[in-house]
């Protein structure tokens, strides 16, 4: 895969010209996308806005956003330690590297850094996977068989194997589509080397993912039989 890297002023942009050669800073916002007819996703920290192109390519963009206490001091705007050190250019660039080595992952389009005052914002677009939904929506409407379960901890042991670190894997970062297709999204932190206690880490907060979401959702269909198959095909 090729990328492409422009600056005008305060704005840098990093593309792939293959899937979007003319992008432009002013397309790279929150606001443009929505006068295209944008919908946002589900509320959440990452602001994710859907848009389905004219050419029918279907892409989200992710507008950065802080979590913690944090966020309320400085909700979108990060310390500027240059372009290729923002955490935009970072996600795209890992996400580059795995997709061109097969794992289910969206394919990155274009990252946008905005700077001003040593403070910048960001925002991330990748194509988006058709037909899937997250996990934690397809548990709280129906159950995983065991056989999709192991599925699940294959694809994950996938990642472990490529040595590649996920910094929050959660029940809404794993995507499924039917019939047993999983996919990982939400790359922001990732690490590729990771160490194998990252990479321990990232299991132990999707398992706490999911038991949240058993606590707060009644009928979440989710089991310690369902943990256990997945570790089946997680392997050692």
């Amino acid at each position: 895969m090729n990328e492409c890297t422009q600056r005008i002023g305060h704005q840098h942009l990093l593309f792939d010209p293959a899937l979007w050669p003319d992008v432009s800073a002013d397309q790279l916002t929150v606001e443009h996308w929505r006068a295209q007819g944008a919908h946002a996703a589900a509320a959440g920290r990452g602001n994710a806005w859907f848009l389905a192109r004219p050419d029918g390519e279907h892409w989200v963009l992710r507008h950065y956003q802080r979590g913690g206490l944090i966020r309320k001091l400085s909700p979108d705007r990060y310390i500027w330690l240059g372009a290729a050190r923002s955490r935009a250019w970072r996600e795209f660039r890992l996400l580059q590297a795995l997709t061109a080595a097969g794992l289910p992952v969206p394919r990155p389009v274009a990252a946008g850094v905005t700077v001003a005052a040593l403070r910048y914002r960001q925002v991330l677009v990748t194509q988006r996977i058709a037909d899937a939904v997250p996990l934690s929506a397809r548990l709280a409407e129906a159950a995983l068989d065991a056989g999709e379960w192991r599925t699940l901890g294959r694809v994950l042991a996938q990642f472990r194997d490529a040595g590649v670190g996920h910094a929050d894997l959660n029940a809404a970062n794993i995507l499924w589509r039917a019939p047993d297709r999983f996919f990982l999204i939400d790359f922001d932190r990732g690490r590729q080397p990771a160490s194998a206690a990252v990479q321990a880490r990232s299991i132990r907060r999707l398992r706490h993912s999911l038991d949240k979401f058993c606590r707060r959702q009644p009928g979440f269909h989710f089991s310690e039989a369902d943990w256990q198959a997945l570790l089946q095909g997680y392997g050692p």
